[in-house]
């Protein structure tokens, strides 16, 4: 039986631990400040909704956000890291709030997760490893919901220059995520070649913007291990990925009821096939946007595209706000009441 080894965290250390923690709580007063008119505008727009409605939409966003959990649970299981679903249940809230206030690209909620598998005893490179996989089953899921929508767009004539461009994008992306894992399962070398340019013309562009920092000394060789790993475990348990990519899907059906529920809240019909493209429309901007998890692109674009297959722009406009609510100021609001009981800002730690 393993025993508990209580470790004690140097004082130097637990000071820069409660600055990182001050730091994020502030980042978080500040986007709340900045987007006080439109959190009020949200609760104006709910309020003339039906409730019960709105509840279950709630309740159907909290599934979506377990589900997800275990979507993170499955990838670790499948490279070997061992957790449970009701210790990640807590990361995945407290890793949207860390990502919707910090900018990092989503990298620091990743490292939370990381940091968490590191300070139970497991492996960080294979945790690593396994958010690649989340992040591939993830991606995959997605595109299946994407692709549905482009046929409903394209069938119907509907589709804009600015969701084919968006879309192609994400495919890209996509296309991009397996490239580097094949890469990393085929041709290693030339991967981490790759990437070694790429930080290198990182480095160039921080330099010009006067942030040398922008990667880190060993970010290529890291990332290249990180995706050779990934692959390596893709390869030998296939059927564990497929496992991951289902669940993936599920959670993004759980998220698509949230959207379905919200029109029946506001006595709007409509059939599913809409209901299937309007949400991937909104999963598509809140990826490719410029801004973390779309904040204000969302707000700006899917009114419009609501209009676009049928809908009213006062239907699209309230539809789409309630939806940005549920989605991205409830799991906030979740995460915030998270954030403390992580182990990264903690004093004590046992392993």
């Amino acid at each position: 039986m393993a025993q508990r080894v209580n470790v004690t965290i140097s004082p130097h250390v637990f000071p820069r631990r409660r600055i990182l923690f001050w730091v994020i709580i502030l980042a978080a007063g500040w986007m709340l400040w900045s987007r006080f008119a439109e959190i009020d505008k949200l609760l104006q727009t709910l309020r003339q909704g039906q409730p019960g409605w709105i509840l279950c939409a709630f309740v159907m966003q909290i599934i979506y956000q377990v589900i997800f959990a275990a979507v993170y649970w499955s990838a670790f299981d499948a490279v070997n890291v061992r957790s449970r679903l009701r210790d990640l249940i807590p990361l995945t809230f407290a890793s949207i709030f860390v990502n919707s206030t910090v900018a990092s690209g989503g990298a620091a909620g990743t490292v939370l997760f990381v940091d968490d598998a590191r300070r139970r005893g497991e492996s960080a490179p294979r945790a690593t490893a396994g958010t690649v996989l989340v992040m591939a089953a993830d991606y995959t899921a997605f595109a299946i919901l994407l692709t549905t929508g482009l046929i409903v767009l394209i069938r119907g004539r509907d589709l804009t220059k600015l969701e084919g461009l968006s879309a192609l994008v994400m495919y890209l992306l996509i296309l991009g995520v397996f490239a580097l894992l094949s890469a990393g399962l085929w041709t290693p070398g030339m991967l981490r070649r790759v990437l070694e340019a790429v930080q290198k013309a990182g480095v160039w562009v921080g330099h010009l913007l006067r942030r040398p920092s922008l990667f880190a000394a060993d970010w290529a060789e890291r990332s290249a291990a990180d995706f050779t790993s990934a692959a390596v475990m893709m390869r030998q348990q296939p059927w564990r990925l497929l496992r991951t990519v289902l669940i993936a899907l599920a959670a993004h059906l759980a998220d698509l009821s949230s959207l379905y529920l919200l029109f029946w809240a506001f006595h709007q019909p409509v059939s599913l096939s809409t209901v299937i493209v309007l949400y991937a429309m909104t999963i598509l901007f809140w990826i490719v946007s410029p801004t973390p998890n779309g904040i204000g692109v969302v707000e700006t674009v899917m009114p419009v595209i609501y209009a676009s297959v049928g809908l009213s722009l006062e239907t699209g406009t309230i539809i789409n706000l309630s939806f940005r609510g549920v989605t991205f100021w409830l799991p906030l609001l979740i995460g915030f009441f998270f954030i403390r009981r992580l182990r990264l800002l903690q004093n004590e730690i046992s392993a």
